[in-house]
């Protein structure tokens, strides 16, 4: 299975339709001014069900007190957060980071990220060079692609750019345990025979 982050999960739903297909990592967003925040106590209850996926937190302007707070209480193995609030309080300096970049970022910002970083997010329909931008963060981190959601999209960046892993959404449920995954089902399929390439997780 090509590695996939299924990001800002917000229902049980979601999580076990991912944690099924295999996902290498689930994630929570505990950012309240985002709409996809979750409570840390959902969040734990969630992972209570799950088996074998990892989890990660997204973050976004939270001091470094509530980031680790959060962390400890959810029991979080990564931590996702913009590259321009990045918080490590000494007790979470050791989970694996994952940093959300725009491609605009100077050289000197890339050149100070924590040695934590276990891999850059970048949507890479919003470059304006992909193929020169993707191959200079590859040289920096495993580049993880997100905001991609078609099949033929997907395939066509995953085939002709360096990445490490997809970075995909959970969603709203139609009603409690309802919802409709024909054309993730589609995606699914892709990346379960998608090849791995050496030095990718």
């Amino acid at each position: 299975m090509f590695p996939f982050i299924a990001g800002s999960i917000t229902n049980l739903t979601d999580a076990r339709y991912f944690s099924a297909w295999g996902a290498a990592w689930i994630g929570f967003c505990f950012d309240p001014a985002s709409p996809d925040y979750i409570s840390p106590e959902k969040a734990l209850e969630i992972k209570g069900w799950l088996h074998g996926p990892r989890y990660l937190g997204e973050f976004g302007n939270q001091d470094a007190d509530n980031v680790a707070g959060i962390a400890s209480f959810v029991g979080l193995e990564a931590l996702e957060m913009p590259i321009d609030r990045i918080v490590l309080s000494p007790e979470i300096r050791h989970l694996p980071l994952f940093v959300r970049v725009s491609g605009q970022e100077s050289d000197t910002e890339l050149a100070g990220l924590p040695d934590s970083v276990e891999g850059l997010l970048v949507d890479p329909q919003q470059l304006r060079d992909p193929g020169k931008l993707l191959r200079s963060l590859a040289q920096r981190a495993p580049v993880w692609l997100e905001g991609l959601t078609e099949t033929e999209g997907i395939q066509g960046w995953l085939g002709n750019y360096p990445a490490a892993g997809l970075h995909l959404r959970g969603g709203a449920e139609l009603q409690t345990g309802l919802k409709l995954y024909d054309g993730l089902d589609t995606i699914m399929e892709m990346l379960e025979t998608w090849p791995v390439e050496p030095g990718q997780p």
